[in-house]
């Protein structure tokens, strides 16, 4: 295992014929093997609900296109359920390639002779994505004083909030330089913007801080970006919070240069 952690109270499961019990039940169930990174098993609901035919092609299935926030919330999951025993947490599952939410009670175990942490997954329901939660989005954005864009893969915009939108305004959506993206537009530095852009379409999360040029000049802002996924298309897209932080790094500056010309002083 790749925690010192005691996990010493959870069921163990040995084997994957020990799991047969789940096979009869409706729902889908499926077992998550946390350090592996990959499915352990799924009953014939699980596979069903996949759009395959077999258990072995759900333990095949390629994740490797998975962010660091979902890898990051898989390991929050296992620690949280071996506390409580039992979560409910609702998840976007992409069978097919539709975007589907599911609502899912984990229960965490141990797996195999090498006592991997492990996640028993239970669907309880499901429900597709469509306009109400695109709207849910935008609404829970609109009043933050954050600014919050989203990206598709080629720095394009999707959606942007009012503090975003009054951040940058509108007419600097037009007329861009060729080959420069929105999402590249709004950096000082052009090199920085490329490095940024290139980490979010490898689905690398990251933050980190910028010059950006703004309506109100060029400010100093943190920038966060997060891969997400379109809630109608499943597309991979890049979810930037920007943090105005200009104030902040102007007045440490000050700070270190007042603590200069006291040194000089003393000399």
């Amino acid at each position: 295992m790749s925690t010192d952690v005691n996990f010493a109270h959870l069921t163990v499961f040995e084997s994957v014929e020990q799991l047969s019990a789940f096979d009869v039940m409706p729902d889908p169930v499926w077992v998550f093997d946390v350090d592996a990174y990959g499915f352990w098993w799924g009953n014939a609901r699980a596979v069903e609900y996949w759009g395959l035919e077999h258990y072995q092609q759900l333990v095949d299935k390629d994740l490797s296109s998975d962010t660091d926030g979902a890898r990051n919330r898989i390991r929050g999951i296992f620690e949280k359920a071996s506390q409580e025993g039992m979560t409910s947490d609702p998840w976007t599952t992409y069978p097919n390639g539709e975007a589907t939410t599911v609502l899912i009670r984990h229960k965490a175990v141990l797996l195999g002779p090498q006592r991997h942490r492990g996640i028993i997954g239970f669907v309880l329901e499901e429900h597709q994505l469509g306009e109400a939660e695109q709207l849910l989005f935008a609404e829970a954005t609109r009043y933050a004083s954050v600014a919050v864009t989203s990206y598709t893969l080629d720095g394009d915009l999707l959606f942007e909030n009012p503090a975003s939108a009054n951040l940058y305004g509108y007419d600097r959506r037009e007329n861009l330089p060729e080959n420069i993206s929105l999402f590249e537009s709004r950096f000082s530095d052009p090199q920085e913007a490329r490095e940024r852009l290139e980490k979010g379409r490898k689905g690398e999360d990251s933050r980190h801080t910028h010059l950006m040029v703004t309506r109100h000049g060029v400010q100093r802002h943190t920038v966060d970006i997060r891969s997400s996924r379109h809630p109608l298309t499943g597309e991979y897209l890049m979810l930037v919070s920007e943090y105005d932080v200009t104030a902040l790094h102007n007045a440490l500056q000050e700070a270190e240069l007042a603590k200069t010309n006291l040194k000089t002083r003393q000399l």
